[in-house]
């Protein structure tokens, strides 16, 4: 489908949708609740909020293992401390 054929068939499908929705307000009122301004999440803000939580999670995991390897240190200190006082 071409790109004028694909514009014309979502203009015609916007079309029908509002036609439906102007003479069933019940409809209308169930879609508002559905779809209001401001409270859905536009594509671009989310691609924008799951490259925060990738870069979140990078850091939560490079502090986890810098946690991580100091207990490690910690606990083989105290391993070499307990053998050399037996």
């Amino acid at each position: 489908m071409t790109e004028a054929k694909k514009e014309t068939v979502t203009t015609e499908t916007v079309k029908q949708i509002l036609k439906i929705l102007r003479k069933n307000p019940a409809l209308r009122e169930q879609f508002l609740e559905v779809i209001k301004p401001g409270e859905y999440i536009k594509r671009d803000e989310m691609t924008e909020l799951l490259e925060e939580i990738k870069q979140l999670r990078i850091e939560s995991n490079q502090r986890f293992e810098a946690i991580q390897k100091q207990m490690d240190e910690r606990f083989e200190k105290m391993d070499e401390r307990f053998k050399a006082a037996q």
